[in-house]
């Protein structure tokens, strides 16, 4: 107990230290699955901490109002989220525990349930008083038996209040309903904006009320700003290769709203783009930026020309990155690779058969590692399975892709499912200098399309021979070069 109670003490420390200054604090939320892996819920699973078997997490958890440790044994421990209530301050912490040779390794989220929160709660997804009072234990870790018998009601009357709060937050279990939680507490009229949260490298920060997205910052909080739209990198949105070209810069880059969230009805990814740049706006206007360069990969096109034709004034170029046509048309999505048209089709046909193979597919990915990424995903297209032979190039794309799989594949079939659509509507000659980069040998995203659609938004294209859809990692001095060339934006002005 002694020890336990010393390790409690070196916790307490490390946590109030973080809240003292936890803006500029590590943000890595930790669950633990029942195969033993201790998975960072914002990343892909090569950044879980792996427990050998046998090897003990200790987990600090709240318990009926009272703070205990509790062992889960890496070989079936139950998933949950790690999570401790620090009285009488009313801080909630998420946290990683894991004992070493050298002491007690801790990581930890610390989250303030303010007032604002349960208002957010009510305003946003119409929770009631009662449930938004559940909300807030079941946020706390405690269990709905737990919570039945500190409210004096029935088991089975908390289960029905968790149910409808899960059905108006539009999430599935606790740990989904923990990701609102954390995009209420970074919301600019609950948190600090995005600006304040960066100091140097990378960091991370939740932001948003109803949709909330992580937002994942780079660069130089002081550099000149450039926002990234991303398709399917997940949660590996920034190119390694390109960094330290990108080191002076501020780089932005939200997340897809509702990726693993996204209802049963479909009806958020049916607005996508609308979301998508309407969030992006609101992370702007969060960091006080007023104008950004705009980069976007893949599916993410949607969402950038949408943005660039809301808020034109808020832009200063727009530079598309192996753009994902829309494809309305059956014909369509016929001339691509069956693994790429299968998911548009199956949304035609049935949604719950598109997301089933979804996340066997993400399954698949990740247990075949990197090295098995370009076979699997792009089968049918030699310029990028060449392309994947280059680990920094695997890596990154099954990094990216690993991050759906943890997240949940709703958002990823949603996205795919998006380019089987008009997305493009009425972005009809937009008044912001666009460029099409895109490869010539882009089997997943046929130029002819590109062509298509850089005529209908009045952009230009610049083809890159002997290339395919894995350009932005296989050449980024490509994309580069051309985000730099002053000269070239100027003569399309």
């Amino acid at each position: 107990m002694d020890r336990m109670t010393a390790s409690f003490d070196a916790l307490v420390s490390r946590l109030e230290l973080a809240v003292d200054g936890w803006r500029g604090a590590e943000i890595i939320p930790f669950v633990v699955r029942p195969n033993g892996r201790v998975a960072r819920m914002t990343a892909a699973a090569a950044d879980g901490l792996i427990l050998s078997p046998g090897e003990d997490l200790m987990a600090l958890l709240n318990t009926a109002g009272r703070t205990t440790f509790e062992t889960v044994v890496a070989d079936g421990g139950p998933e949950r989220l790690i999570s401790a209530r620090i009285l009488p301050e009313e801080r909630t912490a998420l946290v990683g525990i894991k004992r070493t040779e050298t002491g007690v390794l801790a990581r930890a989220l610390i989250t303030f349930w303010r007032p604002e929160i349960g208002e957010a709660l009510r305003r946003d997804f119409l929770l009631s008083e009662t449930e938004t009072e559940v909300a807030r234990a079941l946020f706390e870790g405690l269990r709905a038996k737990v919570i039945a018998e500190i409210r004096g009601r029935s088991t089975e009357t908390i289960r029905s209040q968790v149910k409808a709060i899960f059905q108006k937050t539009n999430v599935s279990n606790v740990l989904e309903f923990a990701h609102i939680i954390y995009g209420l507490n970074a919301h600019p009229s609950v948190g600090a904006p995005v600006s304040a949260v960066v100091r140097s490298g990378e960091a991370r920060v939740w932001h948003g009320a109803q949709w909330p997205v992580e937002v994942l910052c780079d660069g130089s909080p002081d550099g000149k700003p450039l926002l990234f739209m991303h398709g399917c990198l997940g949660g590996c949105r920034f190119v390694a290769r390109a960094r330290d070209r990108l080191a002076s810069r501020f780089v932005i880059a939200p997340g897809r709203p509702n990726h693993g969230r996204t209802p049963e009805t479909g009806s958020n990814w049916r607005t996508g783009p609308e979301v998508a740049a309407q969030q992006a706006l609101s992370v702007l206007d969060s960091a006080g930026i007023r104008k950004t360069d705009l980069i976007s990969y893949d599916i993410g096109a949607a969402g950038a020309l949408t943005l660039a034709a809301m808020a034109p004034e808020r832009i200063e170029r727009v530079l598309i990155i192996s753009c994902l046509p829309p494809m309305p048309n059956l014909s369509d999505l016929m001339a691509i690779p069956q693994q790429q048209r299968v998911f548009p089709v199956l949304s035609r046909i049935s949604m719950r058969a598109g997301k089933a193979l979804a996340r066997l597919g993400g399954e698949r990915l990740l247990e075949g590692g990197p090295e098995a990424f370009g076979s699997i995903v792009f089968a049918g297209s030699q310029a990028d399975t060449a392309a994947c032979k280059d680990p920094r190039v695997s890596e990154q794309f099954w990094r990216g892709h690993g991050w759906h799989t943890i997240q949940g594949p709703d958002g990823f079939f949603f996205d795919a499912a998006l380019a089987g659509t008009a997305w493009h509507g009425t972005l009809c000659d937009l008044s912001v200098p666009v460029t099409f980069l895109h490869g010539e040998d882009d089997a997943s995203a046929p130029l002819s399309k590109v062509n298509s659609l850089a005529s209908h938004v009045g952009g230009t294209v610049v083809p890159v021979p002997r290339t395919g859809h894995t350009l932005v990692h296989a050449r980024p001095e490509l994309w580069l070069d051309l985000l730099e060339n002053e000269t070239f934006w100027c003569s399309r002005a």
